[in-house]
């Protein structure tokens, strides 16, 4: 369905760009070609520059079927190729108007150095197993470490990383994930917590269908649902929420009941995405809490994955965690990665 969703929108572009000058019959679309790719070599996340002529003419570029933002100066255009979706052949599509095409094959290949694209978890305590996955992770891997403490390795391959929470840490403190190879560091974006994610099923990957263990839908019950598309979810299994509008708590997702204790600090987080060319590009959301409700500031929601976190103090024992999503009407909103950590413990 969202394959098919994706060649909607390139046929969409293209037949945009025909209707736009359907009704300028005198203009020409002068001839568009491709002279020269830099750099060579393509890995996930570079910027490519391609240089032609008549790049002025050129509305729109796809990679495959999604479309991707780029820059133009004269008869270059850059523009950053996808850091998820593995590696191997991509076609590059330039749209002129009257539905004039050019297009291009590239191929990715994996990185040297190792990128991490995600990980199941952004808290978990000692002795616990984190999955991380993404490129050139096993390219003879010398160590990962938490808190520049080395943790055991469970199972290493080129796309997939599973290792322990090593002990002789502060509990519930925030520490950085280094993953080093022969190639140089990666870690995943984003504060990884040790200590214990108080939040249930804090990656959606449990439950059936649109349904997820430990986790009510208090409003929009047929905006939130799940989503395992390689361009939608973070890890696995994540949430979709639309917003409902024009209140934030129009679409309202809440946790179960979580041992929260009066006056103790508590951190709580996701990792959230807008989706492109939907509101959600300038949209916000906030937290609450339920009972005796506290409310956080607004968070603006961009098109990139980012960790939004709110530092409150507990009030009540147990509390929910909610996460008000309505106020923008046809928001798009990928979640991910709750955590809930007592950081004032």
């Amino acid at each position: 369905m969202i394959k098919a969703l994706r060649l909607i929108s390139l046929f969409f572009a293209v037949s945009f760009t025909c209707l736009m000058v359907s009704c300028q019959d005198d203009d020409t679309v002068a001839e568009v070609s491709i002279v020269n790719v830099l750099p060579e070599e393509i890995f996930p996340g570079d910027e490519v520059t391609i240089e032609g002529e008549n790049f002025n003419s050129v509305l729109f570029v796809f990679i495959n079927n999604d479309q991707v933002p780029f820059q133009l100066d004269g008869n270059q255009i850059t523009f950053n190729t996808p850091t998820s979706g593995g590696v191997g052949n991509r076609k590059v599509t330039l749209v002129m108007a009257a539905g004039y095409t050019v297009e291009m094959d590239i191929t990715l290949i994996p990185r040297v150095f190792p990128i991490i694209e995600a990980i199941s978890t952004n808290a978990a305590p000692e002795g616990s197993n984190v999955t991380m996955v993404g490129t050139s992770l096993n390219n003879n891997l010398q160590s990962v470490t938490f808190g520049g403490v080395e943790a055991n390795v469970v199972s290493a391959s080129d796309t997939e990383l599973v290792v322990t929470v090593p002990s002789g840490l502060t509990e519930n403190s925030e520490v950085p994930i280094v993953v080093t190879t022969e190639g140089g560091e990666g870690s995943p974006f984003g504060k990884f917590w040790v200590g214990e994610n108080l939040a249930l099923n804090e990656g959606f990957e449990l439950g059936d269908g649109d349904d997820f263990d430990n986790w009510n839908k208090f409003n929009g019950a047929d905006q939130l649902t799940a989503t395992g598309e390689s361009n939608e979810a973070y890890f696995g299994r994540s949430l979709r929420a639309v917003g409902v509008g024009p209140n934030p708590w129009n679409t309202q997702m809440a946790s179960d009941n979580l041992p929260t204790q009066d006056g103790v600090e508590y951190t709580l987080s996701i990792l959230i995405r807008g989706q492109q060319g939907t509101p959600g590009d300038g949209g916000n959301i906030r937290f609450s809490t339920n009972p005796n409700a506290l409310y956080s500031a607004d968070y603006t929601i961009t098109t990139e994955w980012q960790q939004i976190e709110w530092v409150f103090t507990g009030n009540v024992n147990p509390a929910r965690m909610v996460l008000d999503l309505g106020a923008v009407e046809g928001a798009v909103y990928f979640i991910d990665n709750v955590t809930l950590v007592a950081t004032g413990l």
